[in-house]
């Protein structure tokens, strides 16, 4: 008798262990992903987007940090991923951001890759951005690899892309060699999409850090830089 008890009891500890064990694995999987940051009090009073900037400094390094929040009409975009298509639509750069006091494309192209990679997009381009006194403006020329993270998102949104400027010798038809990149360090940013059937709205989040070339405090640099990424967001979207 009391050797079956034993068993009886060594049976429903193992079961117990088991199912805890699957509970706390399936719970693992099925944790919900973190909702996009949200937009500041406010934001949205006067305008589509409003944007924000700050210094961090990590590893050693000193990075500008910009967040852009916006608000977009479903109606203007068919699907979340026609946002990302739209900004992605290198060539049209120009015709976006015409006009801005602190950005100005010189050129922008797609590079086509040979052979072509699922979910990454190639982009050249050469501008000038708005800088402090006495410097004016600064020329920059970079090529940049976007990614799809749509999959893999640490936030819950529809989309997602990625995109860092990269080290290389560039050849692009054209224009002068471009080894590596000019007139800046460092750049990679995140964008964010997700659509909110209630108000039938897309809600953006995007995250640009940035090291640029130029000597200066980078908190009198930041401005500017926020700035320049703003224009395209706001030409891209029509905000």
């Amino acid at each position: 008798m009391l050797k079956l008890m034993s068993s009886l009891f060594y049976s429903l500890t193992v079961s117990s262990f088991l199912f805890i064990s699957i509970a706390v694995i399936f719970t693992s999987v099925t944790k919900a992903k973190d909702a996009i940051p949200t937009a500041p009090e406010g934001c949205f009073d006067n305008a589509a987007y409003c944007s924000n900037n700050t210094v961090i400094r990590e590893g050693g390094q000193r990075y500008i940090v910009v967040h852009l929040y916006g608000i977009i009409d479903a109606e203007n975009f068919e699907i979340p991923q026609s946002l990302l298509d739209a900004y992605m639509d290198f060539s049209r750069w120009p015709e976006y951001i015409n006009g801005s006091d602190y950005l100005n494309i010189i050129k922008s192209q797609e590079i086509i890759l040979n052979p072509q990679v699922k979910g990454l997009r190639r982009h050249y381009v050469t501008y000038s951005t708005k800088a402090p006194f006495p410097i004016n403006k600064v020329y920059i020329r970079e090529v940049a690899d976007y990614i799809d993270i749509s999959g893999q998102s640490k936030y819950d949104s529809d989309v997602a892309v990625k995109f860092d400027i990269i080290k290389g010798n560039h050849q692009v038809p054209g224009e002068p060699l471009l080894v590596n990149y000019e007139g800046i360090k460092y750049k990679h940013g995140e964008i964010y999409v997700r659509k909110n059937t209630k108000d039938n709205n897309y809600y953006v989040y995007a995250d640009v850090r940035i090291i640029p070339e130029i000597d200066l405090l980078p908190t009198v640099a930041a401005p500017y830089i926020e700035g320049s990424v703003v224009a395209i967001f706001k030409g891209v979207f029509g905000i």
